[in-house]
């Protein structure tokens, strides 16, 4: 384990969460529900018997590995510092727009020389999220592996997973999903390796949609606290979506915010909403979603009743 100096203090630790944004008493990072319940085989059992439809021999409840496959452990510019992106949501389903969202991303940076990208996830909520037409979180876990099967962005399952002691699935904050992958890059890891040999603490930093970052001045939809440990805590690269959101007026109630980038774009309209409604109705999505990812649909039957 190395020790690692302070980067800006984001935090290590996790809220005990609820049903929505707002700040609850904290609890360590390290230990989340999806671990607590692979103690206890009769929450084991009870969570593979409420999972009937999904793939043989996977469940929830098996032990949970940060994945680190695709992680680069060691910088190869010394004046960068090591930057993880993280995009949070339901990916119900992914399409190449939050795909390429990391791209978009990894170019900006290239042109504004001030990090080096070491790590991209994919966080996908977990069942309790109440968001409409949410597929099961194993169907979505398992299109996120299609979809960046041939790139360099990692899907992890923590989020998704995790569970209360009654083996139910438990709502994680984003500013506790951002403190999950600092506490295991960070703490766990012990940071990334610089080119003389020495480690940095990585920055983990929220990467969004700006028609998402349009809702993060609602207080009805986003706690003033969690948007203050997102933007202050970590950080956040918004993406332009120049069909959906005027990137100037998303900017104005997080003018006061210093760790804000803004990514160019091009003008697009893909959505996992929009996406649903064609499937619903019978029409093609291969301009919008990855070949392997349809099949998926296809195979399993997903987005194809009422509602969905």
């Amino acid at each position: 384990m190395h020790l690692l100096p302070a980067l800006d203090s984001p935090t290590s630790s996790l809220a005990a969460t609820t049903g929505n944004n707002r700040a609850q008493p904290r609890k360590d990072a390290g230990a989340s529900a999806a671990m607590t319940m692979n103690s206890k085989p009769e929450l084991v059992a009870e969570a593979q018997a409420a999972e009937p439809n999904a793939p043989p021999g996977w469940s929830m409840a098996a032990p949970y590995k940060f994945p680190i496959d695709k992680l680069k452990r060691r910088t190869t510019h010394a004046d960068f510092n090591p930057l993880v992106l993280v995009a949070c949501g339901s990916f119900s389903p992914i399409t190449m727009l939050h795909v390429q969202m990391f791209e978009m991303s990894a170019k900006y940076i290239e042109e504004h020389p001030q990090f080096e990208v070491v790590g991209n996830y994919l966080s996908p909520v977990s069942d309790s999220y109440t968001a409409k037409a949410l597929t099961p979180a194993y169907h979505r876990l398992a299109m996120c592996e299609l979809a960046v099967k041939d790139t360099d962005i990692m899907v992890d399952p923590w989020e998704a997973s995790r569970r209360d002691e009654q083996g139910k699935p438990v709502y994680t904050r984003t500013a506790d999903a951002l403190a999950h992958f600092d506490h295991e890059i960070n703490n766990v890891l012990g940071g990334i390796q610089a080119p003389d040999g020495t480690y940095k603490r990585a920055r983990v930093a929220l990467l969004i949609g700006a028609d998402v970052a349009m809702t993060m001045g609602d207080p009805k939809v986003w706690a003033p606290a969690d948007i203050d440990a997102i933007f202050e805590d970590f950080g956040v690269f918004i993406v332009e979506r120049p069909a959906q959101a005027d990137i100037e007026k998303v900017l104005v109630p997080l003018k006061k915010y210093k760790k804000v980038w803004v990514v160019p774009s091009f003008i697009n309209d893909v959505s996992s909403t929009k996406v649903r409604a064609h499937l619903k109705n019978g029409h093609s999505v291969r301009d919008s979603v990855d070949e392997l990812v349809i099949d998926y649909i296809s195979n399993n039957g997903l987005y194809q009743g009422p509602g969905r």
